[in-house]
């Protein structure tokens, strides 16, 4: 296995369901993404930030600890010369909520309307597409 590029989206349950802190949360992951890139040290590495859900994002703002999360992998990201954060908040808000035609009525999980934004932001920022 050798993989050329590597996209990890996780996160936002250990906060949401599991009720971990953000900052326990991202220090979890750059654990975990420090070991792949130091196993695929020629791998592009990329980490989608947990999104701005009806659930956890309201008036231009994320819950508590939703947020921290997102702040907190910004700041490794920033750090890092071997991470491309992805970050699709601008994508998903209009007017500082998250469009409603994007997300089910569960306000957690994506239509297809919103998965077809999605793809596309993955599609250009990894694929160049």
């Amino acid at each position: 296995f050798d993989p050329s590029k590597i996209v990890l989206f996780l996160g936002g349950n250990n906060v949401n369901n599991q009720g971990d802190t953000g900052e326990y949360t991202a220090q979890l992951l750059a654990e975990l993404l420090e070991k792949m890139h130091a196993d695929f040290p020629e791998a592009e590495i990329y980490y989608v930030l947990s999104l701005p859900v009806p659930n956890n994002y309201s008036n231009g703002k994320y819950t508590t600890e939703y947020g921290n999360l997102i702040e907190c992998m910004k700041e490794y990201g920033e750090q890092s010369d071997w991470l491309t954060i992805i970050d699709m908040e601008s994508a998903l808000v209009e007017d500082g909520n998250p469009i409603a035609a994007y997300f089910k009525s569960d306000n957690i999980h994506f239509t297809a309307e919103g998965y077809a934004v999605w793809s596309e932001i993955i599609n250009r920022v990894v694929f160049g597409k």
